[in-house]
């Protein structure tokens, strides 16, 4: 990709998402979709619940923007569906069995796509291939990474700082082994949610949590 055209639209998508931090704060106080402090939640004053909603309209963005292919098209869709589940959630507080079956049951959509681990690399020179446990494991790996990290979601910074740390990771590995197949995805990813960060600690922008829709689907994704 072109170095000016890339930073162009790193400028743009800044803007945009920080356009998009307002606008859904605005709607949100409206509409009454903010976080209530109680006795287990101590943070001040009522906290709009956009900070996923910010993250999933900047994909959405980005998908019209890259190309992608068509895995990554299959995964957005599936977890736009763990988007509007965690919204559903956020604001009538869902039982954790309907969200837990709901997420198995994305989990294996994907997994029929032909989305899954199918072996564990190779030690030795032998491929440890897994067979039909991969189904399994796939599913317990997707489902368990989509609540651990909706389970972390409990201070400023923790659950988006766990993905960060994650997509870093993903993108070094990628470099070091000469896989450059999505970076730009995983590079955005990172943007975006550094831009999050500034509005969850609420450095220059209005604070906003991530909710549970935005959790789920980061975690998902």
């Amino acid at each position: 990709m072109n170095f000016f055209y890339f930073i162009t639209i790193v400028i743009l998508l800044t803007m945009l998402q920080i356009f998009f931090i307002f606008l859904y704060n605005k709607i949100a106080i409206n509409f009454d979709f903010v976080d209530i402090p109680s006795e287990r939640k101590l943070h001040k004053g009522k906290i709009p619940m956009t900070g996923g909603a910010v993250i999933f309209t900047m994909i959405v963005f980005y998908y019209f923007i890259f190309p992608t292919d068509n895995n990554l098209k299959i995964i957005f869709i599936v977890s736009s569906f763990i988007f509007i589940i965690g919204l559903i959630d956020d604001k009538i507080n869902l039982p954790f069995a309907y969200r837990f079956v709901l997420q198995f049951l994305a989990s294996i959509t994907i997994i029929g796509f032909g989305i899954r681990i199918y072996d564990l690399g190779e030690i030795y020179n032998i491929s440890i291939n897994l067979g039909g446990f991969g189904i399994i494991l796939s599913a317990l790996s997707i489902v368990g990474f989509t609540n651990s990290i909706n389970f972390s979601d409990g201070l400023d910074g923790l659950a988006s700082g766990y993905i960060i740390n994650g997509l870093i990771s993903l993108l070094i590995f990628s470099i070091f082994f000469g896989n450059y197949n999505n970076l730009e995805i995983i590079i955005f990813l990172i943007l975006f949610l550094i831009i999050f960060l500034f509005s969850n600690f609420k450095i220059y922008l209005p604070k906003t949590f991530l909710g549970d829709s935005g959790s789920t689907f980061l975690g998902f994704f």
